[in-house]
């Protein structure tokens, strides 16, 4: 499996329980302090950052980085490399 650069799958909590996600769209929950349950949905997270990949997504950092500018998450800067 390939890593995917860009948006990480995150896992968190929220008032609906536990869940993981990549992107914003699709939250995958599962029962809080269930391992097994997290593994099961932190991969199908990830399966949907793998097809978004595959669809020809390609994140903000990715498509600045080819235009010649970088644009870091978190700093002031702007501009080219």
């Amino acid at each position: 499996m390939s890593e995917i650069i860009g948006k990480p799958t995150k896992c968190s909590k929220d008032t609906k329980g536990c869940f993981c996600q990549w992107g914003s769209k699709t939250k995958y929950y599962y029962k809080c302090g269930d391992k097994s349950a997290r593994t099961r949905a932190r991969a199908k997270a990830d399966k949907q950052g793998r097809a978004a990949h595959a669809g020809g997504y390609k994140g903000a950092t990715e498509e600045c980085q080819e235009r010649g500018r970088v644009y870091p998450y978190k700093t002031g800067f702007r501009g080219k490399a």
